[in-house]
């Protein structure tokens, strides 16, 4: 056969045999195709509708669930119920299964739970008809709920089944093997409960939107939001990880190993580089780390790569925790921004040793920030095998200086923090910057090889209190610098009280100590009063013994201060303090006398004065102070030895007691003074035999320089135990004596802060002083009582050395010394001893031409006035003694009697040598007189009792005048009423000497007089038994020179007016010759003196008795004086010599025999008509008038007249001369 018919045989062979094959598999592929669109239709309308009826068939599913925890060795109280399940292909070859509700129970308790489940099957579905296991193509769930239990014996259990032996973390094989196999899986939400059967506390963690595709090399699982809050507190139960809290957001993690790793045992660290993240996070609260007890509120962005972490933070309202690392257990930060880095090397570790992790944090900026600071910081934390450490470095802005101790590590001492905390007030916000390097636990690296530590501020304008009872520190400009342990405060500007400071350091060296110690050294060159002010603040005043309390001071003077502070004991502070004068001013509180151009250094410690050399000038000379060697422990002498002058101890006396003296202490003399202070002790003796001191005082206090009046004062200065807080109060006891008995003062005094709280004291004078001052003798109540016992006191003589040479002053003056300072509340008082009660007793008080017997006066100030008792023989009761705002005085005086001595001496001394002599009287002296309201219920001058006298009297302030405004003396018998004044005489002065000379003056009064019975008013006056009944009216005008208690007949001038009305004279005799005898004018003198002692005869009755009476040089004319009676009418006209007791009288008596005569009587009641007129008128022109008339001529004296009868062609013609005359 050729080989082309072979090989063509051959292909045809070929083919047969090839067609054959595609002709078998053809046939069997579509037998396969057929078989498979079989068993597609029977699977879609066969068997998948039964696996949906199967899958809700709960018996059924019960069984198989039975069956598969039988095989895996587990109990069987699990119930599991499918609802609501479905099969459908969701296209023609993708079969799917949507379930309602699965559930899994146990025990009436849900251990699993699916909402709404929708799987998609797929050809890695058929891999679970080898594993036995469900595998999804896609699967999609809206809700999961599991039940995860801690069971009592530390074993978990996730919905019912044991997780990896002792509760480790890792996931179980099985749950490992059947993610891998499943395809994308989409959660809606999902909800964890949990059930602690150890602490009994439940809880539920939630997540939302997660989905995952987990693969055999790489995993990915993102999470919309999941809350953090319940997982903290499943770690803080379980694992004791306590802190975490917050919300992570968009979170994406990525893991390239096999999930497998996951599995069996916790998983190891190494695994992180195979770990990447990143999300959003919340308010994150990180778990407690270390000296980090709580980070929350935490807000940004985190990153994990290749075992590194980085987070870009940026939060509001951050807590922050570090107990161990800063004082102020939690910090609120109202803001955090943070950029910086975490890595780990996750080389060096194995499966299950994380700690010994290597890990180093770098922060490349982070900003914190609240309301008591700002801090900008960069560093970075390395933690290895070895010592880790701490680098950062940054600034401070805004730091609250109050707030700064809070801020410092814990291993500051907590007597330094203590003291920071005390010692910094409010003031301007603090910066500065800070370092620190090393290991945190060496800190604050005494050694510098062991670190750094370094803090700088700068303080401006605060207030640093330095020390307890010490004055604050004002305007401080410092620099604080924290070096290591130690502490240095260096001020460029502050001042202390009011005294600027300079050059100022406080330093601990060791601010973790048990003992620190502060250092303070300052120095003062400043205004002496800004010194002295501070120094009264604060403890030096206790080391000087107060002495500077309330001091004012002028001048500039230079103080070193150096203090040694145990923070522990500041009880136990040392001092030492150096202050130089020049030419300074002082005064001090408590009475001590002013100094001036003082000189010198003082030095102190906290014992007291430890060196004194000054020279200075006091009480008007120079003196020297030095210190005494003392032989007592801890004592201080101090001596003086000096010359006082009169002026210059009456200025201390103004300024102490506010009492000036002008013109009293005269010349000088030579004192010593000895001055001892231990502990909080003064004494201060000063002696003088005061020879060269004239004293211008009225008895028993005049002396005349050359006497000597040994005198001793001293003063004992302590303190009073001091009840609750406050400044203490110093007690000061003062005495003065004199060895002649004349004067004694014992005083007391308390002052506190420079005031003085409580003054007492009591001066004894003349015969009063003889007698012991015993404490006891002391007021109870605070003031200063004057006792006064002498033989006799002239008042006129002490009201005019008060008046003219005593004033009270309302401020020292010396207030020159500092006007700014005189007036603030540290400045001695004005009046510091205030007199409240005066004592006299003498057996003779004289007060001008009166005087007063057994005079006891009790005065004492009342209701801002004086209220004065006054008891004697001749006078009794209350005066008030009121002075208004111009020191003008009113007297406002109740008295039960009033007695005063009869004039004396009335003719045989002149007026104005009197009156010049009672200096009280004089009308120079009238604006010193008080306004006077006066009621005396008895009154009485001599024997003459008076009844009742009222007086209202004030004088002139704008001339030499004083007003008599009323004047009235009652009784039941009549009624004096007056008015008028007391007035200089318009060029006129009186003089006895060219030494005594003053204005003259004249008292004028309008005088009205009512009388119910002048019986009864001459029985009071001491003339009884005169006349019967006889009211009337006396009216006039009067006048005389000198004082109201100078009225002399033999200068009164005036005139008055008598209506008299009926009476009887009782003393009657017969004949008209005895009448005409006794009616003369000697009685009216007297009767305008208030000394009635003669009227007419007894038995001389009268109707009326009327007529005017003219005063003038001595002499009494009347003209026209008529007593109209029932058996005769008398007719005077007289004129009287009042000073030689003489007179000229005539008297016409007229009968009453007749109607006719009686109307002619009642004719002689007109005022109008004189003695002439009436003769010529109604007399000689009727004889039988003329014939029943008789005239009579009285002349001589008193005691002895000549009586006249005149003849009736005498009495025509005299009468006709005297018609002519206009009489």
């Amino acid at each position: 056969m050729p080989p082309s018919q072979h090989l063509s045989e051959a292909s045809a062979s070929s083919a047969a045999s090839t067609g054959r094959w595609f002709r078998w598999l053809t046939r069997v592929l579509l037998a396969g195709l057929v078989l498979m669109v079989l068993s597609g239709l029977g699977l879609r309308y066969l068997v998948w509708p039964k696996l949906a009826e199967q899958l809700n068939d709960t018996s059924a599913l019960q069984t198989l669930v039975d069956q598969a925890l039988t095989e895996r060795g587990l109990q069987k109280p699990f119930e599991l119920k499918i609802t609501g399940a479905r099969g459908a292909f969701l296209d023609w070859w993708t079969p799917g299964l949507t379930v309602e509700e699965v559930r899994l129970t146990q025990a009436d308790q849900t251990l699993l739970r699916l909402g709404s489940l929708q799987a998609r099957f797929g050809l890695r579905s058929l891999w679970s008809l080898v594993s036995g296991e469900p595998a999804f193509a896609k699967l999609a769930i809206e809700s999961l709920q599991l039940h995860l239990v801690r069971q009592a014996d530390g074993g978990m259990r996730l919905m019912g089944l044991p997780l990896t032996p002792g509760g480790a973390v890792g996931l179980p094989p099985q749950l490992t093997q059947w993610l891998i196999e499943q395809g994308p899986l989409s959660l809606l939400r999902a909800e964890l409960t949990w059930q602690d059967q150890v602490s009994g506390q439940r809880g539920q963690m939630t997540a939302s939107d997660l989905r995952a595709h987990f693969g055999r090399l790489s995993s990915r699982l993102s999470v919309g939001t999941v809350g953090l809050g319940p997982l903290g507190q499943w770690l803080d139960l379980v694992h004791g990880i306590r802190g975490l809290s917050g919300e992570v957001r968009d979170a994406s993690i990525q893991y390239d190993a096999p999930l497998t790793s996951l599995s069996d045992s916790a998983p190891s660290l190494s695994q992180l580089s195979q770990l990447k993240l990143s999300a959003q996070v919340r308010d994150l609260g990180l778990p407690a780390v270390g000296p980090l007890a709580r980070l929350a509120g935490l807000s940004g962005q985190l990153h994990w790569r290749d075992a590194k972490a980085m987070f870009d933070l940026d939060a509001q309202s951050v807590d922050l925790a570090m107990p161990t690392v800063f004082q102020t257990p939690n910090i609120r930060l109202d803001q955090l921004v943070a950029k910086g880095q975490l890595m780990v090397d996750v080389s060096q570790t194995t499966q299950g040793s994380a700690k010994a992790l290597p890990w180093r944090l770098e922060m490349d900026q982070a900003v914190l920030r609240n309301p008591d600071l700002r801090i900008d910081l960069k560093g970075s934390y390395e933690y290895t095998n070895q010592a880790p450490r701490l680098t950062l470095s940054g600034t401070i802005g805004g730091l609250n200086p109050q707030k700064l101790a809070g801020y410092l590590p814990t291993e500051v001492g907590q007597e330094a923090r203590d003291w920071l905390k005390a010692a910094l007030g409010p003031g301007r916000p603090v910066s500065g910057d800070f370092v620190l390097k090393g290991d945190p636990n060496r800190f604050p690296f005494q050694e510098p090889a062991e670190g750094e530590f370094r803090v700088r501020l700068k303080a401006e304008d605060q207030r640093l209190v330095f020390a307890p009872d010490w004055p604050a520190m004002q305007g401080v400009f410092a620099d604080v610098v924290f070096d290591r342990a130690s502490m240095t405060v260096t001020s460029r500007q502050a001042r202390l009280g009011n005294a600027p400071l300079s050059d100022v350091t406080a330093t601990i060296d060791d601010v973790m100590a048990d003992d620190p110690v502060l250092q303070l050294k300052g120095h003062f060159q400043t205004g002496l009063q800004s010194m002295v002010d501070t120094v009264n603040r604060s403890p030096v005043s206790e080391m000087l013994s107060g002495l500077t309390q309330g001091a004012v001071v002028k001048g500039d003077a230079r103080l070193n201060l150096s203090l040694r502070i145990p923070l522990n004991e500041t009880d136990r502070t040392t001092v030492q303090g150096q202050l130089a004068f020049d030419r300074n001013q002082v005064l001090l509180s408590g009475g001590i006398p002013q100094v001036t151009d003082l000189m010198g250094d003082l030095s102190f410690t906290e014992r007291g004065l430890s060196g004194l050399a000054l020279k200075a000038q006091a009480l008007g000379s120079h003196f020297s102070l030095s210190q005494q060697a003392s032989t007592e422990k801890g004592q201080t002498r101090l001596k003086a030895q000096g010359q006082l002058t009169g002026p210059g101890l009456s200025a201390w006396m103004a300024q102490s007691l506010g009492v000036e003296f002008k013109d009293v202490l005269k010349g000088q003399t030579h004192y010593g003074l000895t001055l001892s202070a231990q502990s909080s002790e003064v004494r201060l003796q000063v002696d003088s035999d005061l020879k060269g001191l004239a004293v211008d005082l009225p008895d028993p206090l005049a002396k005349k320089a050359d006497q000597a009046w040994p005198i001793s004062l001293s003063l004992l200065q302590r303190p009073e135990r001091r009840v609750g807080a406050g400044p203490t109060r110093q007690r000061q006891d003062w005495r003065l004596e004199s060895q002649n008995s004349r004067l004694s003062v014992f005083a007391r005094q308390v002052i506190q802060a420079g005031e003085v709280q409580e003054a007492r004291g009591l001066m004894k004078i003349g015969q009063a002083a003889a007698r012991s001052s015993a404490a006891d003798e002391l007021p109870k109540t605070t003031g200063l009582v004057v006792r006064l016992m002498a033989d006799a006191v002239s008042l006129d003589q002490w009201l005019s050395a008060l008046e003219r040479r005593v004033q009270v002053v309302q401020a020292p003056q010396d207030a020159q010394v500092s006007k700014g300072a005189r007036g603030s509340k540290d400045s001695p008082p004005a009046q510091s001893l205030q007199l409240t009660r005066v004592e006299v007793k003498t057996p003779l008080l004289t007060i001008g031409e009166h005087a007063m017997r057994e005079v006891d006066v009790q005065a004492a100030p009342q209701s801002g006035a004086w209220s004065i008792d006054l008891k004697s023989q001749a006078s009794a009761g209350r005066i008030i003694w009121q002075t208004d705002r111009r020191g003008r005085g009113k007297m406002i005086a109740r008295l039960s009697r009033l007695w005063l001595d009869a004039p004396t001496e009335e003719r045989t001394r002149p007026e104005t040598e009197r009156e010049i002599e009672r200096s009280l009287t004089s009308i120079s002296e009238a604006k010193r007189w008080p306004v006077i309201d006066l009621v005396a219920e008895d009154f009485r001058r001599g024997p003459k009792q008076f009844g009742r006298l009222t007086l209202d009297a004030a004088p002139d302030s704008n001339a030499d005048r004083w007003r008599i405004n009323a004047l009235e003396i009652s009784s039941p018998d009549a009624t004096l009423k007056a008015s008028g004044s007391w007035a200089a005489v318009p060029g006129g002065t009186t003089s006895v000497s060219p030494s005594n000379r003053g204005p003259a003056s004249e008292t004028r009064l309008s005088v009205s007089m009512s009388v119910q019975s002048a019986e009864g008013l001459l029985s009071r006056l001491g003339y009884g038994g005169l006349l019967r009944a006889t009211p009337g009216e006396v009216n006039g005008e009067l006048r005389w020179r000198g004082s109201p208690t100078n009225f002399r007949v033999q200068t009164m001038a005036g005139q008055i007016a008598l209506d008299l009305k009926s009476g009887q004279f009782l003393k009657a005799e017969p004949g008209l010759s005895k009448l005409i005898s006794v009616v003369n004018l000697q009685s009216l003198p007297k009767r305008i003196s208030l000394d009635f002692r003669d009227i007419f005869s007894q038995g001389f009755a009268y109707e009326r008795v009327r007529g005017d009476v003219a005063f003038g040089n001595g002499q009494a004319v009347t003209t026209n004086l008529r007593i109209v009676g029932v058996q005769a009418s008398v007719f005077i006209d007289s004129q009287a010599d009042l000073l030689a007791e003489t007179q000229n009288t005539r008297v016409l008596v007229l009968p009453e025999l007749n109607a006719g005569l009686a109307s002619l009587g009642y004719a002689l009641v007109n005022p109008a008509i004189g003695l002439g007129s009436f003769l010529a008128q109604y007399v000689l022109r009727d004889p039988l008038r003329k014939i029943l008339a008789y005239e009579y001529q009285l002349t001589g004296s008193w005691a002895d007249p000549q009586v006249k009868e005149l003849s009736r062609t005498e009495a025509a013609e005299k009468a006709q001369r005297e018609t002519q005359q206009g009489r």
